[in-house]
């Protein structure tokens, strides 16, 4: 069944214009049938009846069952080629993440102005939530403005951990998740194609992060984000209760 983020104007739910062109023309969906409604991170089952060129959406009921984490996972991810970043903002999405916060750091690829960082942000935000819709989520996870690695703070309710594979000292991603009832939230930095400098590790590790291994193998930026966010999510839904 078909999930939209709607507005509401007067007590009724309103389709965005692309979205009841998707409705009507992509879809095909036929008079009277069934969609699923998505408000104030709410979700409704509701018919939509076909008026003259418009329409009207009528709520069934609502739908109690919840498809979202019961704690934050917000991913700090470093440019990168952007059709892969674009596939992560799609995936991490899916996978359940709160927040996206697009990093650069010093061995960042991709250069970022301020005459194309809003084009990419509204590109980001088309991404995620069509990833939302496909993925039956409550909520559309935000995407910040881009930011320097330098500039990132860990809150205290976090539990923060950045992903590197050059320290003989670290713990394993699962080993460090134990911890992670004693916080709301679990932030994760990703590095870029090359890898991080040694000086931006060991910042992060003043700002309070663990350094984390994701085991013996060396994955791309992409992959990196991906599995972590994966055995986060895993870890939440099977032990963080």
């Amino acid at each position: 069944m078909q999930h939209y983020f709607v507005d509401k104007i007067n007590d009724s739910f309103i389709l965005k214009d692309n979205d009841f062109h998707h409705v009507k023309n992509v879809m095909r969906i036929k008079n009277m049938q069934e969609i699923v409604c998505i408000y104030d991170s709410r979700k409704y089952l509701c018919q939509i009846e076909y008026v003259a060129s418009s329409y009207q959406i009528h709520v069934l009921h609502e739908l109690k069952n919840s498809t979202e984490l019961n704690k934050d996972i917000i991913l700090y991810q470093t440019l990168i080629k952007n059709d892969k970043f674009d596939f992560v903002i799609q995936k991490a999405t899916e996978l359940g993440v709160s927040k996206i916060v697009p990093t650069i750091c010093k061995r960042s690829i991709i250069k970022v102005d301020k005459n194309n960082s809003l084009n990419k942000i509204n590109r980001y935000q088309k991404i995620i939530k069509e990833a939302s819709e496909q993925s039956t989520r409550s909520i559309q996870p935000t995407i910040d403005n881009f930011i320097d690695l330098k500039d990132i703070e860990l809150d205290k309710d976090t539990l923060g951990l950045v992903a590197y594979e050059k320290d003989d000292d670290m713990k394993s991603l699962h080993n460090e998740l134990t911890s992670l009832n004693e916080y709301q939230k679990v932030a994760i930095v990703i590095g870029p194609e090359g890898g991080f400098e040694k000086d931006e590790v060991e910042l992060l590790i003043k700002k309070g992060f663990h350094v984390v291994s994701l085991g013996n193998r060396i994955l791309r930026s992409e992959t990196a984000s991906l599995a972590s966010i994966a055995i986060i999510a895993h870890y939440i839904e099977s032990f963080g209760e």
